[in-house]
């Protein structure tokens, strides 16, 4: 009766045993799955920095623009401004302007108190011209951060949705096959299940020992 009894128990240790086994196999698969999503994460995360990093960079980039071309605008005007204000020097009433042909100038432009000289709007032309180029390259590598982005997140996504259907239950499988991920939760899922795993190992190990 003992024998029965202890063969019994052997028995049903064996069984625990092996129990345990499967779930530890299943758990390492798990942990490998997971080890590619991590490096997945931590792809996308970098890639999104960088985008932010690049378009911060485009946006500041695009302000000198804007204020280069003001520059520009004003000198430009003043210069114009100056070339009338010479013309009008030259005008005599009767006499016709060479320019329009009225012989009547009841408004002469006035030359502005500081005129820029060509070279001086020459100058500011390039250094708008040059302000424009770093922007437009600003906007190039901006526009391929962000693809990088994209790019990353679409695998994550793919990743998270493929370990989802292989691991999770169904009800749960469904709900983040069927439903758009944001960010966040791409990484906290990942996070999670990490985690999840890690303890699930752990949990294996201690049940093993008591039957061994």
């Amino acid at each position: 009766e003992q024998q029965k009894k202890d063969k019994a128990l052997l028995d049903s240790a064996e069984l625990e045993l092996q129990k345990a086994e499967t779930k530890k196999t299943e758990g390492l698969r798990k942990k490998k799955e997971l080890e590619g999503l991590i490096a997945l994460v931590k792809e996308f995360q970098g890639a999104y920095n960088a985008t932010k990093e690049q378009q911060e960079k485009y946006k500041i980039s695009i302000e000198k623009v804007q204020k280069q071309r003001e520059v520009y605008q004003k000198l430009f005007q003043s210069f114009l401004d100056a070339q009338a204000g010479l013309l009008a020097q030259e005008l005599k009433e009767g006499c016709p302007c060479p320019v329009c042909g009225s012989v009547h100038h009841p408004k002469l432009t006035q030359i502005p108190k500081e005129v820029p000289t060509e070279e001086q709007l020459k100058k500011q032309k390039k250094l708008t011209e040059a302000a424009e180029k770093v922007a437009s390259d600003a906007s190039v590598q901006a526009g391929e951060a962000a693809g990088l982005m994209q790019r990353c997140r679409e695998e994550l996504t793919e990743g998270v949705k493929s370990y989802a259907a292989q691991f999770l239950p169904q009800e749960e499988a469904e709900e983040i096959l069927r439903k758009e991920l944001p960010d966040h939760e791409l990484c906290l899922f990942v996070k999670n299940q990490e985690s999840s795993v890690q303890t699930g190992l752990e949990e294996i190990q201690k049940h093993k020992k008591v039957y061994q």
